[in-house]
């Protein structure tokens, strides 16, 4: 699903830069300049691995980015956006159903 804040075309100029910026001033692996490019493509991004490969590096640099475009963009509409950071199998499962309750709340108020 398109993140709400990416519904105009500014808005996804600004993230898109934002983007190209962090990913060419960091040295990434594949997988986690696939995983910063779905900020511009997913409301909710999962990174997993084993310790040591990066995830925490990534999700500060993902933070930092929407970071940076809530003050660049969000202000204007309003909204917000959040990362979430965990370590534990367990946060992630949590976090997958609670994204799954907002999200099937939209739909039934839609």
């Amino acid at each position: 699903t398109m993140p709400p804040f990416l519904d105009d075309a500014e808005s996804q100029r600004a993230m898109h830069v934002l983007i190209d910026d962090c990913l060419r001033e960091n040295t990434f692996d594949e997988g986690q300049q696939a995983a910063i490019r779905d900020l511009e493509y997913n409301n909710f991004i999962m990174v997993q691995g084993p310790p040591g490969t990066g995830k925490s590096f990534t999700g500060v640099k993902m933070a930092q980015i929407l970071s940076e475009f809530r003050l660049q963009v969000l202000r204007r509409h309003k909204q917000t956006a959040s990362v979430t950071l965990t370590e534990a199998n367990e946060a992630i499962a949590h976090n997958n159903k609670e994204y799954e309750k907002r999200e099937e709340l939209k739909q039934r108020v839609e």
